[in-house]
């Protein structure tokens, strides 16, 4: 009985473990990571490690030699290269109650993005900001440079 008891016991923690990181506002995870990558989460400056969530207002700061690739939870994908720096302004993706939306802004460096299920679904709410255009995302992929013409 004792023995029965545990295991439920750790199987409950074990699923309010997950369903609290599932809402903890996790919006996507790093999974390619080269050189130095730099990340201001919630005002503090961290070393990103492969794996990492990312999250809403997160500030990506690439070094030279650098990159980072992430996937978001729509399925899209962004690659941001060396010298470079993306903030997450928005993103938010319920299809249920289609509340979907995006927006990042490249202040500088190069980026790379495929787009995913909140482009395709609802186009007009996905947006590249740059500092002297924005880009609208229509269902597609593209890079765009930001800053610097070297």
């Amino acid at each position: 009985m004792l023995m029965f008891l545990r295991f439920w016991f750790s199987a409950v923690c074990m699923l309010l473990g997950t369903s609290a990181s599932l809402a903890s506002g996790q919006i996507g995870q790093v999974k390619t990571l080269s050189g130095e990558v730099w990340v201001l989460h919630k005002g503090r400056p961290q070393l990103v490690g492969m794996g990492a969530f990312v999250y809403e207002e997160d500030t990506f700061t690439t070094s030279d030699g650098s990159s980072v690739g992430v996937t978001f939870i729509d399925n899209s994908t962004l690659s941001l290269g060396a010298s470079s720096r993306l903030t997450v302004d928005k993103f938010s993706y319920d299809p249920v109650e289609d509340n979907q939306g995006l927006t990042f802004s490249l202040l500088e460096g190069l980026l790379a993005y495929v787009s995913g299920d909140i482009a395709k679904a609802h186009p007009e709410n996905a947006s590249i900001i740059t500092p002297t255009a924005t880009i609208g995302i229509r269902g597609t992929r593209f890079v765009v440079r930001a800053g610097d013409s070297q």
